[in-house]
């Protein structure tokens, strides 16, 4: 847990609890990995996050980045295998991405979202917990089937990057 120079949290409550749950679900992603593959882990979070984050110690296999500019955020979801996001607007870059993933609310609206995808077979809804979230995407990770089965969800949605069209 990061503390400021007083000792006092420097996030409020609320982002401090889902520092601790994103720290949870990274160490038992990580604990995975050690078992399972060589794959790397990579956490992407914001900058309050980044900065409560960046006082672990972390193994050199889990990368933590900062907010990425969003054609380096696209990028590194269209290479992933599975991604965790939040029911924001990144729930649906990663959705647009046809990438498989688990999606857990961290906003009173963002369930509904989530849901809606969750529905459609676009995605998997989890709650905002390390260990739930950590089985959901340990689930994805050992089920190509699952994987392929929400590509398919993904597609018949028919998103698509609107940037192409808009600058043509």
């Amino acid at each position: 847990r990061a503390a400021g120079a007083d000792g006092a949290d420097p996030l409020p409550p609320q982002l401090t609890q889902r520092a601790r749950e994103l720290l949870g679900f990274a160490k038992t992603l990580l604990d995975r990995q050690r078992a399972f593959t060589a794959d790397p882990v990579v956490v992407v979070v914001g900058p309050r996050m980044h900065a409560a984050l960046a006082t672990q110690t972390w193994p050199a296999s889990l990368t933590i980045l900062p907010h990425l500019p969003n054609g380096q955020l696209l990028g590194l979801l269209r290479e992933a295998t599975v991604v965790a996001v939040n029911g924001g607007s990144l729930l649906l870059q990663s959705v647009a991405q046809g990438v498989p993933l688990v999606a857990a609310p961290i906003a009173g609206d963002q369930a509904a979202r989530i849901d809606a995808c969750a529905q459609r077979g676009a995605a998997v809804a989890a709650p905002l917990n390390a260990k739930a979230l950590a089985a959901a995407m340990t689930a994805l990770l050992d089920d190509p089937v699952a994987c392929a089965a929400l590509r398919a969800g993904t597609t018949q949605l028919a998103l698509r990057n609107g940037v192409d069209t808009a600058t043509e």
